[in-house]
C-alpha cells in the first residue's frame, strides 16, 4: 500500500445546502453576554455579514504579520452570524430529524442544552453561567483562528467535508459521507480533555440510480467542561502547569482549544473519507484491532502538532506535553506489545525511520 496521501477529487454532482433549514430567532441572543465578551477590534454595527468577515480576516492577518502568538491574538466573532437557539434538546433541530439523539448513540447530547449556531457550527453548553458563555466565545474564537490563520486545515477538515470526497465510493462500498454541521459540545464526555464522534445520518442517495447511500452526518467535538477548569490533574493543568487553575483554563481556551478542534476533526476525517478513499479505508478497518486506537492517536497527534508548529503561532507548551506523554508513551507501549511495526507497515507500507516525519497523515503537508 502506498503512503497515505490526500487526493482531491471532484465534488459530488448533487447539491448540498450548507445552511441548515431551521427557524432562527429574530434576535441573535437574549440575556446572554457574548457581545460583552467580543473584542471591539472590528466595527460591526453598520456592516454586512460578508463585510464583517473580511474585517475579521484582515485583523487576523495583521496580527500574524506582527508575529503575535495565537494565545495573544484578539479575535472577534461575527455577531451577525451567531444565533442563540435557546435551552433546547438537539432533537428539536432539523439536523437530527432522520436519526434522533439517544443515550445509546450520543448520551452527551441527550438533554436540554444551551445551543448556539454559527455558520457550519453548533456550540452547546450544559449551563448558562459566565464560565459557559466564555467557553462559547473561545470556541468561536478558535473557529475563526482555524478559518483565517490555518485555512488549509479549516478547508480540508471542515469546509470541504460538507461535500463528498469523490463522485463514487471505493470498491466494496455503497455509501458516501458528508458533514452537514460541526457540533462543539462542552460537557463531561471526554476522559481527559477532548473526544470525537461522527453521528451518522442517512439522508437519501448520492446517485440518480439510488444505489449509493448518502450520509449527511454531524461531526461532534466534545470538550470536557470540568477538566479544562485547570484544577485537576487532567485536562489543562498538566499541559500548562500554572500556579492558578484559572490561568491553566485561560491558556487552554486561548491556545489549546484550537489544537483540540483540529485534532478531533482529524479523527472524524477518517470516518468521513473511509468509503471513498482507500487510504482511509485501511485505517477505518484497523480500528477493530487490539490497541490500534493508540496508533491512530499518535498518528493524529503528530499530524496536528506537525502542521501547527510548522505554520507557527503556538507556544511550546502543547508540544512539550504531548510528545513525551502521549506520542512517545504510546509508541513505547505498542512496541512492547509487538504491534507497532505491524501497524506501521500495514498503514505506510514501509519500515519506520524518522517517526515524527513518517508517522502522520499527509493531508496537511
Amino acid at each position: 500500500m502506498k503512503n497515505i496521501l490526500f487526493i482531491l477529487f471532484p465534488i459530488l454532482c448533487f447539491q448540498i445546502s450548507c445552511k441548515n433549514k431551521i427557524s432562527l430567532p429574530e434576535k441573535q441572543w437574549t440575556n446572554h453576554n457574548l457581545h460583552e465578551l467580543n473584542p471591539k477590534v472590528v466595527e460591526q454595527q453598520n456592516f454586512s455579514e460578508i463585510e464583517i468577515e473580511t474585517k475579521i480576516n484582515t485583523s487576523i492577518q495583521t496580527q500574524i504579520n506582527k508575529g503575535i502568538l495565537v494565545s495573544n491574538m484578539k479575535v472577534p466573532f461575527n455577531e451577525k452570524t451567531l444565533y442563540y437557539l435557546g435551552l433546547i434538546h438537539p432533537n428539536t433541530l432539523n439536523l437530527f430529524s432522520k436519526n434522533q439523539i439517544t443515550d445509546q448513540k450520543a448520551p452527551e447530547l441527550n438533554k436540554k442544552l444551551h445551543v448556539y449556531k454559527y455558520d457550519y457550527f453548533y456550540i452547546s453548553t450544559e449551563t448558562n453561567e459566565t464560565v459557559s458563555q466564555q467557553n462559547v466565545y473561545y470556541a468561536l474564537r478558535a473557529i475563526n483562528i482555524l478559518k483565517y490563520r490555518y485555512p488549509q486545515a479549516y478547508n480540508r477538515l471542515i469546509k470541504n467535508t460538507m461535500f463528498g470526497p469523490k463522485p463514487m465510493p471505493s470498491a466494496g462500498f455503497n455509501y458516501l459521507n458528508t458533514n452537514q454541521a460541526i457540533w462543539i459540545g462542552f460537557n463531561k464526555n471526554p476522559s481527559a480533555i477532548a473526544s470525537n464522534r461522527l453521528y451518522l445520518i442517512l439522508d437519501g442517495y448520492a446517485d440518480t440510480n439510488k444505489t449509493i447511500d448518502l450520509y449527511r452526518n454531524i461531526a461532534i467535538v466534545n470538550i470536557d467542561s470540568e477538566n479544562i477548569l485547570g484544577h485537576l490533574n487532567l485536562g489543562s493543568k498538566p499541559i500548562y502547569g500554572n500556579s492558578t487553575a484559572n490561568k491553566n483554563r485561560m491558556d487552554y481556551l486561548k491556545e489549546g482549544l484550537v489544537e483540540s478542534i483540529l485534532h478531533e476533526m482529524l479523527h472524524n476525517y477518517i470516518d468521513y473519507a473511509h468509503s471513498a478513499l482507500p487510504e482511509y479505508n485501511v485505517l477505518y478497518k484497523m480500528r477493530s484491532k487490539t490497541n490500534f486506537n493508540n496508533f491512530e492517536e499518535i498518528m493524529v497527534l503528530n499530524t496536528s502538532l506537525s502542521y501547527l508548529y510548522r505554520k507557527g503561532g503556538f507556544t511550546n507548551k502543547i508540544r512539550d506535553y504531548y510528545y513525551p506523554n502521549t506520542f512517545d508513551a504510546n509508541v513505547t507501549n505498542l512496541k512492547h506489545s509487538g504491534l507497532f511495526e505491524i501497524y506501521f507497515k500495514s498503514v505506510f507500507n514501509k519500515q519506520p525511520y524518522n517517526l515524527r516525519e513518517d508517522l502522520k497523515l499527509s493531508l496537511l503537508n
